[in-house]
């Protein structure tokens, strides 16, 4: 009986992820999770979302054209668009500790009884965990560790197997254990004007006059000033 029990429930679980990411493959367009992806039903995603295998994501958010690499875990966090996750990286949902507190051990600061032991009858104002947020066009690549409540703006490349500790600014290349500044990838004129302009929030018409611009391996200043000029162009019209 009990084993017929614990069939019938591991059933309704399997058959509840699949019914969710059925109705997601069908109400969002161009999503697609693996077979072998894990999400709860409080994540949310805009189109052109994938999850590949392995993949864990638990009260997140994934904005357009975004991809999660495989083995990948992702939680409490904010995803942008057009970001690009590797395989192996770990983003948030860690926890933390006070480092600035005489013992970092939760039965000190905590009355969730994380091992049993609670020694306060009220939890100290210190929060364990904080949202994660990873901005638009951003790469992040194998085995890379971002902990809990760290920003990782616009534009940014994280070298493989870095740990991410402290907020990184827009289109800075990071890399190391912690994460340190390797350059900027662009000049700081530039970095300013593709945060402002926000190419990402563009519809797909527009990004497609735009495309050969964003994909050009020998970028010039020019480029940007044609860019900056249709994008404007556009913004104009809809108004």
């Amino acid at each position: 009986m009990i084993g017929k029990m614990i069939s019938r429930k591991w059933n309704g679980v399997v058959g509840c992820a699949l019914g969710r990411r059925y109705l997601m493959q069908k109400r969002v367009a161009g999503f697609h999770a693996s077979m072998s992806s894990d999400v709860d039903g409080q994540s949310t995603f805009e189109d052109h979302v994938r999850l590949t295998k392995s993949t864990f994501v638990r009260t997140s958010h994934f904005g357009r054209g975004s991809y999660l690499g495989q083995g990948s875990k992702v939680k409490d966090a904010t995803i942008g668009r057009f970001s690009s996750i590797g395989p192996d990286v770990i983003i948030g949902g860690l926890g933390r500790h006070p480092t600035n507190y005489l013992s970092t051990n939760p039965a000190f600061y905590s009355t969730l009884g994380q091992t049993g032991l609670v020694y306060l009858e009220e939890s100290s104002d210190f929060h364990e965990s904080l949202q994660t947020t990873i901005g638009n066009d951003v790469w992040i690549g194998a085995r890379v560790l971002v902990l809990d409540g760290v920003t990782i703006h616009d534009g940014a490349v994280i070298a493989a197997g870095a740990v991410v500790v402290k907020d990184v600014p827009p289109y800075a290349v990071m890399g190391g254990v912690p994460a340190k500044l390797i350059k900027k990838r662009f000049s700081e004129e530039t970095i300013k004007t593709l945060v402002a302009l926000k190419w990402w929030q563009r519809e797909d018409s527009v990004l497609k006059q735009v495309a050969r611009r964003l994909g050009d391996r020998q970028f010039e200043e020019r480029d940007l000033a044609e860019l900056s000029e249709i994008l404007s162009r556009e913004e104009a019209e809809m108004r």
